[in-house]
């Protein structure tokens, strides 16, 4: 198991290590746009990429296991279709269901005339 991860020098993480601690057997990462969720994904997924080579993982025991991933990046890899179910929703996705929402009505009155 995962005991901490440090990140340093990638994306949005300083040159000062931020460290996430107290890792159990699953994690979920949840936060704003650009806070660095998938930037936690994409190194625990590839963590000897050249980027990452300020980032560390410490494990327990210095037994690593296979990490399992759940991101957008995963679904692009290995869901070639759109299989109801399966979907994201951010605060993006939700400004545009407002505007598509607004455009609708909007289509509804220019219809009306």
């Amino acid at each position: 198991m995962i005991k901490s991860i440090c990140l340093s020098n990638c994306a949005t993480y300083p040159s000062t290590k931020v460290t996430i601690e107290n890792c159990q057997k699953i994690n979920f990462f949840y936060g704003a746009n650009g806070s660095g969720k998938s930037t936690i994904g994409n190194f625990l997924y590839s963590p000897t990429e050249s980027k990452y080579n300020e980032c560390q993982i410490e494990w327990e025991r210095d037994a690593p296991l296979d990490i399992l991933v759940y991101n957008k990046d995963f679904r692009v890899r290995h869901i070639k279709e759109d299989i109801e179910g399966i979907f994201t929703l951010g605060e993006d996705t939700i400004n545009d269901i407002d505007a598509l929402e607004n455009m609708k009505k909007t289509e509804k009155k220019w219809n009306k005339i």
